[in-house]
């Protein structure tokens, strides 16, 4: 069987080279990665501390490497993962909050202002054959009313949006959506 090669050559820390790189390995020393493990600083600096469902702040009191706010907004993520596997469909790692930036905190069904919580709205919803699945241009904001409004239903100004999204979507984020295995 083949060595992997090591995914850090770097220590993750402070950016020095790991004298014996190996995979797994991500600091240079026990002093680098204990000081880095406890700082949350650097963490918060480099993957941000809101939550990967809702995008609702995580208290900075919890354990440094959680991705969720709540139990629940975990469950319905991995909800979510197997709904996106049984139909096969793509489904990439999405912050809530980026797209309720992109989007300017307006409803794409009613183009009004969001003032309550809003929801994350499939433009091409997951139950339509041939949806694109849970990618960057096939999300946008929405009321919690108009998006149960619109239910599994496809307009046909949605696909303009979609096509219009796709081809505004940043260079970063143009990586292949993860295919379920």
């Amino acid at each position: 069987m083949e060595a992997k090669p090591p995914k850090h050559t770097n220590c993750v820390a402070c950016s020095e080279p790991i004298p014996a790189p190996r995979p797994g390995k991500k600091y240079c020393s026990k002093k680098c990665g204990t000081r880095y493990y406890v700082a949350p600083d650097r963490f918060l600096e480099r993957f941000g501390r809101t939550c990967e469902r809702c995008g609702a702040a995580i208290d900075d009191g919890e354990r440094i490497c959680k991705r969720f706010c709540t139990t629940s907004c975990q469950v319905m993520h991995n909800q979510d993962v197997r709904r996106m596997r049984r139909r096969g469909l793509p489904m990439e790692r999405i912050s809530r909050a980026e797209i309720f930036d992109r989007d300017g905190m307006l409803c794409h069904l009613c183009y009004l202002p969001i003032t309550g919580k809003p929801t994350i709205d499939h433009i091409i919803p997951i139950a339509t054959p041939g949806s694109p699945g849970h990618v960057w241009e096939n999300v946008a904001a929405a009321h919690r009313a108009c998006n149960s409004g619109k239910r599994d239903r496809v307009r046909p100004e949605d696909w303009v949006l979609y096509e219009e999204l796709r081809l505004r979507r940043p260079t970063e984020k143009r990586q292949p959506a993860r295919r379920p295995a």
